[in-house]
């Protein structure tokens, strides 16, 4: 069953933000994807982003794992570089099954 909770943010460049909160579903916490740009979306553990600028359809993924972080409670960790589209990642852990996931794109 999981257990962590997980708050996810997108900041964006024209002081825009959009909360997303965890759906409880049947037992379970499921956190639900974001959009963080027109063209990319934040889950949990990973950003996916459509390609718009070549001639057929390509995603971009980058994969991160919140439980992989290696946290403490209060510590941050940001992620640079981790798409074409998103300039950072930032994740916060807040207590022991609290996180925060944010998203900045350029």
């Amino acid at each position: 069953m999981l257990k962590d909770i997980v708050f996810g943010v997108a900041t964006f460049a024209l002081a825009g933000v959009l909360f997303v909160t965890p759906v409880k579903s049947e037992g379970m916490i499921i956190f639900q994807g974001m959009i963080v740009e027109p063209s990319c979306e934040l889950n949990i553990n990973s950003v996916q982003c459509l390609e718009t600028g070549t001639s057929s359809i390509h995603h971009s993924f980058a994969y991160f794992s919140i439980d992989n972080q290696g946290l403490l409670v209060g510590e941050s960790k940001r992620l640079l570089g981790v798409t074409k589209k998103i300039d950072k990642i930032d994740i916060v852990r807040f207590d022991r099954d609290e996180y925060m996931v944010t998203a900045n794109y350029f």
